[in-house]
């Protein structure tokens, strides 16, 4: 009658189900019916182990199933763990995702400056043959009052 009332009180039953201290007091109960049970004791003992086997994830025999992990509580806390290593891994996949935007960034930076660099050049070598023609040029015409010809001297004057 006792146990009956242990079984069936508020604080027990308060923090729901599966309830470690609920499976505690159930698998210790039912080993202090062992003794009582007569000729039916060790079928109760051997079923009482069985299901400490089941119930519990360290069990050993002997001792008290307060001391030990029930296999939910295992449960619980492998799903928090698993719940904390995915949002690590959603968080290192961000970090991931906005290293490669900048990675993508800096390989566009590197695009437009070699293609300005290759501009600078083009724009310089053209330069250079622009200079290279109008010097020919002037070696090949009549000179003028500063020893090129009028139209040499306003092609330099432009360039300067």
């Amino acid at each position: 009658l006792k146990m009956l009332e242990i079984l069936n009180s508020r604080s027990l039953n308060a923090a729901g189900d599966p309830n470690r201290f609920k499976a505690s007091v159930v698998c210790d109960m039912l080993g202090r019916l062992c003794p009582l049970a007569g000729s039916m004791g060790g079928i109760l003992a051997r079923i009482r182990e069985e299901l400490m086997r089941a119930v519990y994830v360290d069990y050993k025999d002997g001792v008290s199933p307060f001391a030990m992990k029930p296999y939910f509580v295992a449960a619980q806390a492998s799903a928090a763990e698993s719940k904390d290593a995915a949002r690590e891994r959603d968080s290192l996949l961000n970090q991931l995702a906005e290293r490669d935007e900048k990675i993508q960034v800096q390989k566009k930076i590197i695009r437009d400056l070699r293609e300005e660099s290759q501009t600078a050049k083009l724009d310089a070598a053209w330069t250079r043959t622009k200079q290279n023609n109008l010097e020919v040029q002037l070696l090949q015409r009549p000179t003028g009052k500063h020893g090129m010809s009028e139209e040499a001297e306003d092609e330099m004057l432009e360039m300067q």
